[in-house]
């Protein structure tokens, strides 16, 4: 309703105002009319006055009779001047119209020819902007190549040269559209001018943004603070990439490769990275936020194994059959982040604030937890199996279906006399569905209800069965009387 209202509000504040305005021959042929009935009234009142003009009272002599004649009447002036004055009348609106009806076509040939005037002059510079930009890239593209082959450019053999090449980049890359800033960058890379920890060409802060460069190959690159925002880089391959304080901000990188890739200080907020794969990586102080395309889709599988992550924030993403097998994760923050069917088996993770986060289906096995923070979390089917769960805090979560099967969850480590880890706590939360625990770790206190031999939360149906048992086994008559009534 208030999107509707808005619209309509709008529509009728930018509606423009119409102001009629009189033109001078309207005034004066009003003035002229006026004029003429003032003059046609006073020659009329004046023609009473006079017996020969007819219009009083007349005496006319018949032979020896008289005939008197009364005076003309309003009757007989509406006869006289009537149907004149209507076909006056009658005859000025219809040209007043027909001057109206000529003023607006005129008008609005005036705004057509404007508006084409308007797209015309639009389309001329876009024009000169296209051909602006074509002359600059190579412009560009020749000086480049003047470099390269006149002062050997690609062999280091003059700092100076470098300079110049880093000036002319930074200078002709803001005037360029997305495919002409992949095509300056394919150069670049082609000519072996940005691989390496030490570029011939340094892009340091070089404005790559909204760069459009598909299904390519920069492996080895060095891309160190260049600003990427909005850029478009579906299926390129970043392997082995140098992408310290990169912005990815707003980018598509779906599909992309970063196999062995430094993601030190990158900045991947609202980027969609969807079916990525980040094998043997490593991200260091790495931001991502709102990235909701982070395997959004249900057929998306991101290949994480192997990787390591050190202080980076996760906020509102979301892994979608992600595979994160074997990973190393310290000092991480997943705000509000959703796990789905996601695989982290013999994974290391230590310090790791998973609060607030949904995980569904997701695998810890033999995984090595220090202190991990799973508070406020909802868990349905995971597995925690032969993990070690040291310190971990599941404060106010629900878990559904978790099991935690030969899991180290109570475990203390003393260091002195008095120092120790702290224990695991599970204070409010809420268990349904039998977790199944089986570990000799666990302490009645650390749950809202005891647990029974072998670690699994107590049925009260399982309850009844076992003490039938134990009464049938003891008076074995008993059975043979119920039969089949107690099952």
């Amino acid at each position: 309703m208030s999107n509707k209202t808005g619209i309509v509000n709008r529509s009728i504040s930018n509606r423009p105002i119409r102001r009629y305005r009189i033109s001078w021959r309207a005034i004066a042929s009003w003035i002229l009319l006026v004029v003429f009935l003032f003059y046609l009234v006073k020659a009329i009142k004046l023609g009473y006055e006079y017996e020969s003009t007819g219009f009083g009272e007349q005496n006319i002599k018949i032979t020896s009779s008289a005939v008197i004649f009364p005076p003309k009447l309003l009757w007989d002036w509406l006869n006289l001047l009537g149907i004149p004055f209507v076909l006056l009348v009658v005859g000025f609106v219809l040209n007043q119209s027909e001057d109206r009806r000529k003023r607006e076509i005129a008008k609005e040939e005036g705004e057509t020819e404007r508006s084409i005037a308007k797209e015309n002059r639009k389309a001329e510079q876009e024009q000169a902007k296209e051909s602006f930009r074509e002359s600059s890239l190579q412009n560009y593209i020749d000086k480049m190549t003047q470099l390269l082959l006149e002062y050997k450019l690609n062999t280091f053999s003059n700092i100076n040269v470098s300079n110049i090449a880093r000036a002319k980049t930074l200078a002709v890359v803001p005037v360029l559209d997305g495919k002409r800033k992949g095509l300056v960058l394919k150069f670049l890379f082609d000519a072996g001018l940005i691989s390496g920890v030490h570029p011939i060409v340094n892009l340091e802060y070089a404005d790559f943004s909204g760069t459009e460069y598909s299904r390519a190959y920069l492996g080895d690159a060095n891309l160190k603070n260049v600003e990427l925002p909005a850029a478009k880089l579906p299926g390129v391959e970043f392997n082995g990439a140098i992408l310290t304080g990169t912005v990815f901000n707003n980018a598509t990188l779906t599909g992309a490769r970063f196999k062995k890739t430094k993601f030190i200080e990158t900045k991947l907020d609202n980027a969609d990275m969807a079916g990525i794969n980040v094998i043997g990586s490593t991200l260091l102080r790495t931001r991502f936020k709102n990235s909701d395309s982070f395997g959004k889709e249900v057929n998306t599988h991101l290949d994480l194994y192997d990787s390591t992550w050190e202080s980076c924030i996760f906020e509102e993403c979301e892994f979608s059959g992600s595979q994160l097998l074997s990973t190393t994760m310290t000092d991480l923050v997943f705000k509000s982040t959703k796990f789905d069917r996601v695989k982290m088996q013999k994974s290391r993770i230590k310090n790791v604030d998973f609060s607030g986060a949904k995980f569904s289906q997701t695998d810890f096995y033999d995984s090595v937890f220090h202190s991990p923070n799973f508070a406020n979390t909802d868990l349905y089917e995971v597995n925690f199996e032969h993990a070690q769960l040291p310190g971990a805090n599941f404060a106010n979560s629900i878990m559904n279906k978790v099991n935690f099967k030969k899991a180290v969850v109570h475990f203390i480590k003393r260091i002195g006399d008095e120092e120790k880890e702290p224990d695991a706590d599970f204070s409010g939360s809420k268990m349904i569905n039998k977790i199944v625990i089986n570990s000799d770790n666990f302490t009645e206190s650390q749950l809202d209800q005891p647990l029974e031999k072998g670690g699994i939360i107590p049925d009260p149906s399982q309850r009844s069965r076992k003490w039938q048992g134990i009464f049938f086994r003891a008076f074995p008559f008993a059975k043979r009387l119920v039969g089949d009534k107690i099952k």
